[in-house]
């Protein structure tokens, strides 16, 4: 998969970071919320 760092693609690039990082903080999120539920059982 190739990757011409042009104009356009950049743009797609930093939205797929963005992207990406809200994600992981969902993700992240989750799991405190299931790491503190099991600890509070």
């Amino acid at each position: 998969m190739e990757v011409a760092v042009t104009g356009s693609n950049e743009k797609g690039l930093v939205i797929l970071v963005l992207g990406v990082m809200v994600m992981l903080n969902a993700v992240l999120s989750v799991l405190l919320t299931i790491g503190s539920d099991m600890r509070s059982k």
